[in-house]
């Protein structure tokens, strides 16, 4: 009896309660109940939550993971693909494992949403602080091109649409150098036009062909309180803290695949060199907020 009281002491908050069988001891913390008769020492463990995202928690505090082991992956996610093409399981390269998941888009694509785009995206976020690591590698084949692309981004949920408005945290690519596109404003329904404030952070160049490997850790907020930290192959490339969003009443979403918007219109595509753009995904992790660089790193 001594050991299971130290047991929840140390873990919990103590509380009795009645019951037709006599009083239980019980401990209340954030995942679980525990509940354990006086005299007969059962111990019964029921869930007091589900976690925001439907996932279940691997106890690294991890709400999604996706490796394109498996076709049930995918059913995580919403789709944002013009063809079948747009998105496969490919075993041509992986990060770990067999598979990786290929997206491809072309000049002459349908366009969905409006723009030019192969995307896999989550629902919007229900709590304002979230971990993400991804792995992507585009192969040797990569064209250099001046027209930019979106690789990884957070996007709005804007409560009125006024105008174009570009994701509040998002990963680039143009001029073969990945870089950081942030933007805020303290106002709903901001445009391109309207934002209060935008940061670019360059991080460094393309290296076409070997995996590079993200981690973004974000609190978003449009007050002094946001956080932006990114790590590069592990290392730190980004540390940032302010306002790095839009004041909506509901948080963004994360996305990954390729948005390449300047392919929507004739001109964008005459200053593009190349005619497709392929980049294959793996190793993608969704952690809470008391997640680490660890638990949704590449592994």
């Amino acid at each position: 009896m001594e050991q299971c009281l130290i047991f929840l002491i140390l873990f919990g908050t103590i509380f009795n309660t009645p019951t037709e069988d006599g009083f239980y001891f019980g401990l209340k913390c954030n995942l679980i109940y525990v509940i354990i008769p006086y005299c007969k020492m059962k111990i019964l463990l029921c869930y007091s939550f589900l976690l925001v995202t439907a996932f279940k928690s691997n106890g690294q505090n991890l709400l999604l993971e996706t490796t394109f082991e498996n076709v049930q992956d995918i059913k995580k996610w919403k789709t944002e693909l013009p063809y079948s093409k747009s998105f496969s399981l490919s075993d041509s390269f992986a990060r770990k494992g067999t598979y990786s998941g290929r997206f491809e888009i072309g000049k002459e694509d349908t366009m969905i949403f409006k723009g030019v785009r192969a995307e896999l995206a989550l629902s919007s976020e229900t709590e304002n602080e979230r971990w993400y690591g991804a792995s992507i590698l585009f192969p040797e084949s990569f064209i250099v091109d001046s027209v930019p692309e979106v690789v990884l981004q957070w996007h709005s949920v804007p409560d009125v649409y006024n105008g174009p408005i570009s994701p509040p945290v998002a990963l680039w690519i143009q001029n073969n150098r990945y870089k950081v596109v942030m933007q805020w404003a303290s106002f709903s329904g901001a445009t391109n036009k309207t934002v209060e404030g935008r940061k670019e952070f360059d991080l460094g160049e393309v290296n076409a062909g070997a995996w590079t490997d993200w981690v973004f850790h974000i609190k978003y907020s449009w007050q002094n309180d946001g956080v932006l930290e990114v790590w590069k192959n592990k290392t730190k490339v980004i540390s940032y803290f302010g306002p790095n969003s839009y004041n909506d009443k509901k948080l963004p979403y994360f996305k990954m695949g390729i948005y390449k918007w300047e392919w929507n219109n004739s001109r964008g595509k005459l200053r593009s060199p190349g005619a497709t753009r392929v980049a294959y995904y793996d190793e993608i992790r969704v952690g809470n907020k008391a997640a680490t660089l660890a638990s949704v790193s590449p592994k």
